[in-house]
């Protein structure tokens, strides 16, 4: 599809501006910039470029709704930049009020206002300006190569094969290309942040040898002697954990109960062999050895019983302990 040459300049200076735009369909009439919210989500704003701009006044929307008020409940913008359009309006200027209104940066949105009264060469200035302010809104990302270079457009026959036959030429024409200055700018936030990052780690070298040295003092001097002030109290708990766990509880109430059986069962024995005294004596204490083996009996069928309900044993916290 072909497009003006200002058109196509237009989209130049804004892909210049904004590397982290991006190219949505194949007419090259829909491109979207991410941009941080003030709230901290990250959204897309979408430019979309009617077939007759820049004499008709291009569109703005963000792709997921919020609370502003630039944007409807559609979520389209009416900006001022927009309000204001003219065929000589400058596209990257309003991108970035957008952006920067979006991302909360309000002296920004400002700047953006005064570049949109420019034109011509001043309009060029302040969509490089204004790319300070776009690219804090929006989010690092290669640029999209355009599909159209209005420059080559503008060159004869000759230059065409003068330019393809000679290779400095050429890379002195792609280095002025809008798209290579956003790579450019791109390469140059990334090694920016890059060497930020380092020396941010450098700085904190220091730091990590005073705290490495701390530790190896603890280490040294206090943690052995914490650990074995630690250790006997912790090993006495173990051992009174292991008493009251519920299977060791259910184990000593069956020694217990077979312990009074067996007490009775002997008392039985002495009596038949005439070695346990009189009848009510024997009644009365086989008797009351009778009960306790009962009662203890049925606590022990009781504790089964619970630890069978809970299928393993509880930790050792679930005693109180």
């Amino acid at each position: 599809m072909y497009h003006s040459p200002e058109r196509a300049q237009q989209v130049a200076d804004l892909l210049a501006s904004l590397p982290a735009c991006r190219l949505v369909n194949r007419d090259q009439s829909l491109y979207e910039v991410p941009v941080r919210l003030a709230d901290g989500r990250v959204t897309n704003l979408r430019v979309s470029l009617p077939p007759n701009f820049p004499a008709a006044r291009p569109s703005l929307a963000v792709t997921q709704p919020l609370t502003h008020a630039w944007v409807d409940g559609t979520g389209r913008l009416a900006t001022p930049g927009l309000r204001a359009w003219a065929p000589s309006s400058r596209l990257a200027p309003v991108v970035g009020e957008a952006l920067a209104a979006l991302a909360g940066d309000r002296a920004s949105a400002a700047s953006g206002l005064a570049c949109m009264g420019s034109s011509g060469s001043a309009g060029g200035r302040a969509t490089g300006g204004h790319s300070a302010s776009g690219g804090a809104a929006a989010l690092t990302r290669a640029p999209t190569l355009p599909g159209d270079f209005p420059q080559l457009h503008a060159m004869g026959a000759g230059e065409l094969a003068a330019l393809a036959a000679d290779e400095a030429k050429y890379a002195a024409f792609v280095r002025k290309l809008a798209a290579a200055s956003g790579v450019q700018q791109v390469q140059a936030q990334l090694r920016k942040g890059n060497v930020d990052l380092a020396r941010g780690t450098l700085a904190r070298e220091a730091d990590l040898s005073e705290l490495r040295n701390q530790i190896a003092i603890i280490w040294s001097s206090e943690y052995v002697a914490a650990k074995e002030a630690f250790d006997e109290p912790a090993a006495r708990q173990a051992a009174v954990l292991e008493k009251v766990r519920p299977a060791a509880l259910a184990s000593a109430l069956a020694r217990r109960a077979d312990e009074v059986e067996a007490a009775s069962d002997a008392l039985l024995e002495r009596f038949i062999a005439g070695e346990a005294g009189g009848v009510d004596a024997f009644v009365a204490e086989y008797v009351k050895l009778r009960t306790r083996f009962h009662e203890r009996d049925l606590k022990r069928q009781a504790a089964e019983q619970t630890l069978g309900e809970r299928g393993a044993e509880p930790r050792a916290g679930a005693c109180g302990f």
